[in-house]
C-alpha cells in the first residue's frame, strides 16, 4: 500500500500549528471526526480504509447502475 498515510502525517498536514505543543495534542477523536467529515463528502466516489496500526488509504469506488451496461 504505497498510498498509506499515518495518523502523524494527517496531523502534520491538517494541524501543523499543534505539532510539538504538549498542551495541544491532537486526539484520536479529532482524527476520527475529520475522517467522518471527509468520508461524507467523498461518498460514492472514494472510500477511506483503515489499516490497523499503520494508517489510512483511499481507494476509488466504481459507481454505476447495472441498467447502464
Amino acid at each position: 500500500l504505497e498510498n498509506l498515510i499515518s495518523k502523524d502525517e494527517i496531523v502534520q498536514h491538517v494541524w501543523p500549528e499543534r505539532i510539538g505543543d504538549p498542551q495541544q495534542i491532537v486526539s484520536a477523536e479529532e482524527i476520527a471526526s475529520l475522517l467522518y467529515r471527509v468520508r461524507k463528502r467523498i461518498i460514492g466516489h472514494f472510500a477511506i480504509k483503515a489499516v490497523i496500526q499503520k494508517g489510512y488509504y483511499m481507494e476509488s469506488i466504481l459507481s454505476f447502475n447495472l441498467s447502464d451496461l
